[in-house]
C-alpha cells in the first residue's frame, strides 16, 4: 500500500509512504519508502504526520498489532 502526501494548499504531491509486508495471520506490517521530496516543506513535521497517519491505517483500519520501520541509509563518499 503506497500513499501520497498532498499539500492541502497547493494540491501538490510532497511525499510518499508505504505500508508493506502485511501479514494478516501475525497482524504485522512494515513501514517503508518514507519520502518527503519537496524541499519547501522539509523541517515542518510532514514526515511525523505521515508516520502518524500510516499508523492510524495500520492499527485502526487493518487491526494490526505490530508495525516496524525499515530504514536504509545512504553513505555518500
Amino acid at each position: 500500500m503506497v500513499y501520497k502526501a498532498i499539500d492541502q494548499e497547493t494540491g501538490n504531491v510532497i511525499g510518499h509512504i508505504s505500508l508493506g509486508k502485511i501479514d494478516r495471520k501475525n497482524k504485522s506490517a512494515r513501514v517503508g519508502k518514507v519520502l518527503v521530496g519537496d524541499k519547501n516543506v522539509t523541517g515542518k513535521g510532514i514526515g511525523q504526520r505521515m508516520i502518524k497517519e500510516i499508523l492510524k491505517i495500520a492499527f485502526d483500519d487493518l487491526y494490526l498489532h505490530r508495525v516496524c520501520l525499515g530504514v536504509i541509509t545512504r553513505i555518500r563518499y
